[in-house]
């Protein structure tokens, strides 16, 4: 992709936010599925020809679409990826390995072209000095663990991190579903945390 390739060669943010405002409709369209953490793939690829990466066309999109939808999965879609990128180049590997390997962040994209990649955050605790506190107070204990958004549309249940990244946990997922069943669209915010609390273990948490 010719846009990618021009931004390789250019170095500060500022000239690189100047390269994007030259994007086409199709290359931002590239940029969203690259980048939005709904998007997953399912498949990785570790060798990528970066000479031949070609230009996205409408089989690009709908070969990613299978994937992300689990329509194809496995090794039937890594032949996918590989008949589609003999077709019309590498491109849609790194879309697949979420990373276009161009020195520019989703945030960046979204400078530039706002809401072009969707952005989840979650507000997040920070330290402040017991002197700039104002009484009274409602408090409570916090937990290290980690934070999971569970995500109900009506339909489906979504997992993901405090960053956005999708998870997998479909015997949860069922039992989520059962319950807010009937329920309108709502988050619930949760912390998974070992049954002490304690940090020691976050990684047998993680």
């Amino acid at each position: 992709m010719n846009l990618i390739n021009q931004l390789r060669l250019t170095s500060s943010r500022l000239a690189k936010e100047k390269v994007l405002t030259h994007a086409t409709p199709i290359e931002l369209k590239v940029f969203n599925y690259a980048y939005d953490k709904d998007k997953v793939y399912g498949v990785k690829f570790s060798h990528i020809d970066q000479d031949n990466l070609g230009e996205p066309t409408h089989n690009t999109f709908n070969v990613l679409d299978a994937l992300y939808t689990r329509q194809v999965t496995g090794d039937a879609a890594k032949n996918l990826v590989r008949l589609a990128a003999k077709a019309d180049g590498d491109l849609i590997k790194l879309i697949c390995n979420k990373d276009l390997d161009w020195g520019v962040t989703a945030t960046t994209v979204n400078k530039v072209y706002p809401g072009t990649v969707p952005e989840f955050k979650l507000q997040l605790a920070k330290e402040v000095a017991l002197s700039k506190l104002n009484y009274p107070l409602l408090a409570q204990l916090k937990y290290d663990g980690v934070r999971i958004a569970i995500l109900w549309d009506g339909n489906h249940t979504t997992f993901k991190t405090r960053n956005g990244k999708v998870i997998y946990l479909p015997k949860w997922e069922n039992y989520i579903s059962t319950q807010l069943f009937n329920h309108e669209p709502t988050m619930i915010d949760t912390e998974v945390t070992i049954r002490e609390g304690k940090s020691v273990d976050r990684t047998k948490v993680s």
